[in-house]
């Protein structure tokens, strides 16, 4: 131990008082000594937040996000994985047509 960490808690003693330890400002809360959210209830925090952020999104963000999306396609790598389900992709679409189709 140090003189310093000796020597605090003794002059608050010596002058009649009690010296409690300061806490950082930076602390708005107290820390737990465990983790207090299970990784579960992580994920559904930042899923209900996703949500949110969707529920208030314009039109024009989601616009945005899709094209930003559709522009890294060469940057996740899947260019090569593209056109594997288009033939599915296209039936479903034709099935849908004629079901939705009042003709």
């Amino acid at each position: 131990m140090s003189f310093r960490e000796l020597w605090l808690p003794l002059r608050g003693v010596l002058h009649g008082r009690t010296v409690r330890p300061r806490t950082p400002s930076c602390y708005v809360r107290a820390m737990a000594d465990a983790p207090a959210l299970t990784p579960r209830m992580r994920w559904e925090m930042v899923a209900s937040r996703l949500a949110e952020e969707s529920r208030q999104a314009t039109y024009e963000d989601k616009l945005a996000q899709l094209e930003s999306l559709m522009g890294s396609v060469d940057d996740f790598g899947w260019r090569d994985s593209l056109g594997l389900d288009d033939d599915r992709v296209r039936a479903l679409w034709m099935k849908l047509r004629l079901v939705c189709s009042h003709g």
